[in-house]
């Protein structure tokens, strides 16, 4: 067996030696203050191909208050895209002589789908940590920092695949800095499904090489998807801070302060098991011979707790959308229960559509409707709770911000909610459509609070009445399959607004009336009565329902 074949042994490693490239080329910025600027936190410099700038890559990076400089390596994973990431002390003072400030070096790699995720960890991390600070003491003549502009850095050479080193050197740091009975309770707890896990014991940053090593014993479709923050330079947290952290970050090894504990998975005793053969794997110096490829349900007595808000204009579809939720979810992660405070709106809306064949009646003004449900994800057993509060659609355009005694204003609870659920009518003029999404997410911005810079929450754009964009097989096909790609292509012109105020969105078309195939055409299934009111149609399937909650559940549980 050659050195390279010992290598892709260990399970994060699993892949075709022919996958394997013979280097790993990636792009590098700098993120951080200039020297004596006015200017806050921005982009410094970069290479000519990196894109963590125009993904708004600094709102998928919570730290905390950030107070607390240290030098510590992260890795961040964002779909086929992972960032290495070196934080330490910046040595620059702003305008008003304050300092303290973290800087940051970060390699952007683009993952080829064949490639361990594992892979670029072990190499990157201590490329990245090798970058030293600026020192903005001395005269730069081969880069101009400025205030406002990125300023370009030289293309990155190609980093060469040696894995048989990244590995060995990777496994000594890590096993003098932590304890096999330490190892085996992190893995456990993070095949649990855990967020945020800690690394008990650990006082300091762990070096980069060790946590490129902490993915080796790793399930390959594990280690492809985890985010490590070797660090959380943090002495405070705001209130958002917590829960955003644990969004972003499988892993938080350790920190100046201390994360409050969020709700917790109980391993089971399959995951108990495995975490401490995973531990005893790294401090022997031999993969694992097995590891599971199927997760057993996860003992979960915490219920996660998940605002989300539904929002949109007049007449967009929010009731219809939330009452299919129940009656019409179908979801093969998911199930959906309603609360016994919503049986009621349930039940009026059963009766209503399914019985009478008529959408839901506009709801009133000041009359919002409580609604509550339940979310349990089939897989692992967790639950989630979700409240959601249907409001006359005048009040949504307007944000108005009363509020009955003790409850919680429609301003306060889009502002807090950790992801929104955002529904437009496709149906309007193109550019009455685009004025009306534009003029919403405006709203939205103030409701957050947000001074400057994009939502970083999970926000589901949904466009109702999707059933009336169908007019071929190929279109209901693509729909349910392609969804983002279906809105982009046929409403094209909500999405420059979207762009704008939105670093991590998806886009739905959904349907409570849904769509009726015969022999191969779509029919309509929305029809006028004698009263030239709408009506449904017998034999329409709903389509995409659950699919943006889904979407927003997965992102913020950490369940996918």
């Amino acid at each position: 067996m050659t050195a390279f074949s010992n290598v892709l042994q260990w399970p994060a490693l699993g892949a075709d030696p022919r996958e394997f490239p013979a280097a790993i080329t990636c792009e590098r910025g700098i993120w951080g203050k200039v020297h004596a600027s006015p200017a806050d936190f921005h982009w410094i410099a970069s290479t000519p191909g990196f894109t963590a700038p125009a993904r708004h890559l600094e709102h998928d990076l919570p730290l905390g208050a950030e107070d607390a400089p240290v030098r510590a390596t992260l890795w961040r994973v964002l779909g086929d895209v992972c960032y290495a990431i070196a934080i330490y002390p910046s040595s620059a003072y702003d305008d008003a002589g304050r300092t303290g400030f973290v800087e940051k070096q970060i390699l952007e790699w683009r993952r080829p789908a064949g490639v361990p995720a594992a892979a670029g960890a072990l190499l990157l991390l201590p490329a990245a940590a090798h970058f030293e600070a600026i020192d903005w003491s001395q005269p730069r003549a081969d880069v101009r920092w400025s205030d406002d502009d990125i300023d370009d850095l030289d293309a990155m050479a190609p980093i060469p695949l040696s894995l048989e080193s990244a590995i060995a050197d990777g496994l000594r740091t890590l096993m003098v800095s932590t304890t096999e009975e330490a190892l085996a309770r992190f893995y456990a707890s993070v095949l649990a499904g855990n967020r945020a896990v800690s690394l008990d014991g650990i006082n300091e940053p762990l070096p980069p090489q060790a946590m490129g090593a902490l993915l080796l014993p790793l399930p390959r479709e594990v280690a492809d998807e985890l985010s490590i923050a070797g660090w959380l330079p943090s002495t405070w947290l705001s209130d958002d801070d917590p829960s955003a952290i644990r969004r972003a970050w499988s892993a938080v090894i350790g920190g100046t302060g201390s994360l409050p504990a969020g709700p917790a998975l109980t391993p089971s005793p399959e995951d108990v098991a495995e975490g401490q053969a995973m531990a005893h794997s790294i401090f022997t110096n031999r993969p694992p011979h097995t590891t599971r490829t199927e997760r057993a349900p996860a003992s979960n007595d915490a219920e996660k707790s998940v605002r989300l808000a539904l929002w949109g204009p007049a007449a967009a579809g929010k009731t219809a959308l939330v009452a299919n939720l129940f009656l019409d979810a179908n979801d093969p992660q998911w199930a959906v229960f309603p609360a016994g405070q919503s049986l009621e709106f349930v039940d009026k809306l059963r009766n209503r559509m399914k019985l009478s064949n008529q959408f839901p009646a506009a709801t009133r003004v000041g009359d919002p409707q409580g609604i509550e449900y339940y979310f349990e994800h089939k897989p692992t057993g967790i639950v989630a709770s979700l409240q959601l509060e249907d409001r006359a659609g005048v009040e949504s355009e307007n944000l108005q911000d009363e509020a009955t005694s003790g409850a919680v204003s429609l301003r306060q609870r889009l502002g807090t909610a950790d992801g929104l659920v955002v529904l437009f009518d496709p149906t309007k003029e193109p550019h009455r459509l685009e004025s009306l999404v534009s003029r919403s997410f405006e709203l939205l911005h103030v409701a957050s609070g947000r001074k400057a810079g994009k939502d970083p929450r999970p926000i589901a754009v949904c466009v109702s009445k999707a059933d009336l964009l169908i007019e071929h097989p190929e279109d209901f096909r693509k729909a349910l399959e392609s969804p983002d790609e279906f809105v982009r292509e046929h409403v094209a012109s909500i999405v420059n607004a979207i762009d704008r105020y939105c670093s991590n969105y998806r886009l739905f078309p959904v349907s409570a009336a849904g769509v009726r195939m015969r022999l191969g055409i779509i029919e309509p299934v929305v029809f006028m009565d004698e009263l030239l009111e709408p009506r449904i149609c017998p034999g329409g399937v709903p389509f995409n329902l659950m699919a943006p909650f889904t979407w927003l559940l997965n992102q913020l549980t950490g369940v996918a």
